[in-house]
């Protein structure tokens, strides 16, 4: 879902020179990447400390204007639940550790791939 979500250009929308934020569409279309690099935001574990706040705080919840002040960029709210913790999942209080070259592998897999709505459209 988040790289289809990405690909739109949706995730990690900065700002501009002027300091106002770009457009939703002129976000990082490689943002689960750069976002594990570092680029957003320091991290011991990338589980933990980066992808809980992204799907329980970010994606979860309403943001004033879609500012994530952790990543200092717009993410949008994608309502539905999706990302809400499961069965009372605490996620603030229990560490769960993926190790951070298991979460490098899937993303590499996922690299591979065009993410797209229609793989016939040459603009996707």
């Amino acid at each position: 879902m988040l790289y289809f979500v990405q690909k739109k250009g949706w995730l990690g929308v900065g700002k501009d020179d002027d300091g106002n934020f770009k457009k939703w569409g002129e976000g990082d279309r490689k943002f689960m990447r750069t976002l594990f690099e570092g680029k957003y935001c320091k991290y011991d574990n990338y589980f933990n400390d980066v992808l809980e706040p992204l799907f329980y705080e970010a994606l979860a919840n309403p943001q004033a204007n879609n500012y994530f002040s952790k990543f200092e960029c717009k993410i949008p709210f994608l309502s539905g639940g999706l990302f809400e913790p499961m069965k009372g999942y605490n996620w603030q209080e229990t560490d769960i550790t993926i190790s951070n070259n298991v979460i490098e592998m899937i993303l590499d897999t996922f690299d591979r791939y065009n993410f797209t709505v229609r793989a016939d459209d040459p603009l996707d």
